[in-house]
């Protein structure tokens, strides 16, 4: 839908993106965006609120019938590892999705260099 600009199920065009789905007041800060992930850490964080999250959603919706697929922003920035419940499902060909993630896990053990 996101790249193709018509609705898989109906086939009408155009769909409608939405790039950030808010969800209900979460903290004393405002609104927050849904997302796969996330934390909130620290004793600042708790009373004053705000949230560290990663896997920002996003929407597209055919205007027509109302089918909706979500897309996540960044999702290699996801801490997969931290996230309750998930679980990595593998293709058949798994040898070259192994290899990517061994990347992606190497890339998040470095240090940003100062």
């Amino acid at each position: 839908m996101k790249q193709s600009g018509s609705c898989p199920k109906c086939g009408d065009t155009p769909v409608l993106f939405v790039p950030q789905i808010w969800d209900r007041q979460v903290s004393n800060t405002g609104t927050e965006h849904l997302s796969v992930h996330t934390t909130q850490t620290g004793w600042q964080k708790h009373m004053f609120g705000g949230y560290d999250t990663a896997g920002k959603l996003q929407v597209c919706v055919c205007l027509k019938c109302g089918f909706t697929e979500f897309y996540t922003e960044n999702p290699r920035e996801i801490p997969i590892k931290d996230v309750p419940g998930a679980t990595l499902i593998w293709s058949k060909d798994s040898e070259e999705d192994a290899r990517t993630l061994r990347e992606i896990m190497t890339l998040r053990r470095k240090k940003p260099e100062d």
